[in-house]
């Protein structure tokens, strides 16, 4: 079994952008690429898990967000980086609870994490996520996560912070390898 490390995209690695449904509007954030590139040659698998609700409103279908993947992992590419997996739900949110799973597969869910983990024999015990929203942590607790970073951006409140699902507060990617190398599994 491999061990992952999934990430929310929008706020994540890419620039947030409301309801994103351009491609020409994805631009990476910086340190993205290298951190991927990173965790990769440390023996991590890099999976996006990322809600996609813009498909259930109707402002974006699945060939649009299939050309914004394409835009992504070309700008990785360029950099010399690449996604092992990419997974997102279209569902919109129901609840105003950021905890309530509304959907299995829609973060707070664990769904697309554990899809990932079937698909990629992935060990979740030592895997992480990585996002800028709780939902993003608490999916990872969910799913059995290692650990669960949370990048602190516009939609931050300070009560997050002591979340139980928020194992890590960061600022930005730039800190994030030097919280998940030192704790990588050892053979």
């Amino acid at each position: 079994m491999k061990p992952a490390v999934f990430f929310d995209r929008d706020g994540t690695l890419i620039e947030s952008v409301h309801y994103l449904n351009k491609a020409e509007d994805v631009a990476l954030v910086a340190g993205a690429a290298d951190l991927i590139k990173t965790l990769s040659a440390a023996g991590y698998l890099s999976i996006i898990a990322t809600n996609q609700a813009a498909i259930g409103k109707g402002l974006l279908d699945e060939a649009g967000l299939h050309t914004i993947q394409q835009r992504l992992d070309s700008l990785l590419q360029a950099q010399g980086a690449a996604l092992d997996g990419w997974y997102f739900c279209p569902e919109v949110r129901i609840s105003d609870d950021l905890e309530t799973i509304d959907f299995a597969d829609r973060k707070p869910g664990p769904g697309m994490l554990l899809r990932a983990a079937r698909d990629f024999d992935i060990d979740l015990s030592q895997s992480w996520m990585i996002g800028d929203m709780l939902s993003d942590t608490i999916a990872g607790m969910n799913a059995g996560c290692k650990a669960n970073i949370l990048i602190r951006s516009d939609r931050f409140k300070p009560e997050y912070a002591q979340h139980p699902s928020v194992d890590y507060l960061v600022d930005s990617l730039a800190p994030i390898k030097d919280i998940i190398l030192p704790n990588r599994p050892t053979d």
